[in-house]
């Protein structure tokens, strides 16, 4: 089984996020989104080759259409990279290591 491992970016991005559905939203959506996170990184546990490569070693899925989460696995890690807000311009993205 994989051992999950959260980068400091991707856990800045999620509290963004969160900030965002509480300010301009409800707590009830930020935590609908907190479930479909842990969702998606529990399918990611289970077969971790399951979502489609984005570049080198990188994957990614999408949680809402707005957001989605970039992973890779290294020996028995998963390391969520980051998310990214997908009305940002993609070049943006360019920097994910």
């Amino acid at each position: 089984m994989l051992k999950e491992k959260w980068s400091k970016e991707a856990e800045s991005k999620v509290n963004e996020i969160l900030q965002f559905f509480v300010t301009n939203w409800t707590e009830r959506e930020a935590f609908k989104f907190l479930l479909k996170i842990e969702r998606v990184v529990s399918m990611i546990i289970k077969r971790p080759l399951i979502y489609p490569i984005f570049k080198n070693d990188i994957r990614k899925e999408v949680i809402l259409k707005q957001v989605t989460l970039y992973y890779r696995i290294k020996g028995r890690t998963l390391l969520i990279v980051t998310l990214f807000d997908n009305r940002q311009s993609p070049s943006k993205l360019k920097k994910v290591k």
